[in-house]
């Protein structure tokens, strides 16, 4: 089974202060940015780890699903070594991924983001309109 390669990608913006006021991130599948008009909703990402069924992973930069038509929400199947994630609007499309090349992705990301800022730093960027980085950080 041919396996999918996922990683993230974090643009920042900074203030006069030289602090990080705000964050773009971009799923990467096969070195490809998926969904580029849509966000990641990185609050599901460790529960899409664990968690089998729909998972709401891509959404409105406001934090629904719905918004503006958003309906990508994979259906999440995890096996022994590999979880899929079934993605069934626009185009119908099945990615597969190591559990731990997806697992170490998201620690990837999370290592990203406290290179940038303290964690105490985190509690201060809002990401998807309601809520901060602290929460997926802590």
């Amino acid at each position: 089974m041919i396996k999918n390669k996922i990683e993230f990608k974090v643009q920042y913006k900074y203030n006069k202060d030289k602090k990080v006021n705000d964050i773009n991130i971009s799923t990467m599948i096969d070195g490809d940015a998926y969904l580029p008009g849509l966000v990641i909703n990185i609050f599901q990402l460790d529960n899409s780890l664990i968690t089998e069924g729909y998972c709401p992973l891509f959404v409105c930069t406001c934090g629904d699903q719905g918004c503006g038509g958003v309906w990508e929400t994979p259906i999440i199947d995890i096996h022994d070594t590999f979880i899929l994630w079934r993605i069934t609007s626009p185009h119908k499309r099945t990615l597969v991924f190591d559990k731990k090349v997806i697992a170490n992705a998201i620690n990837d990301l999370k290592n990203d983001l406290l290179s940038h800022m303290t964690l105490n730093e985190s509690k201060e960027i809002d990401y998807l309109a309601y809520e901060n980085l602290y929460r997926f950080l802590r």
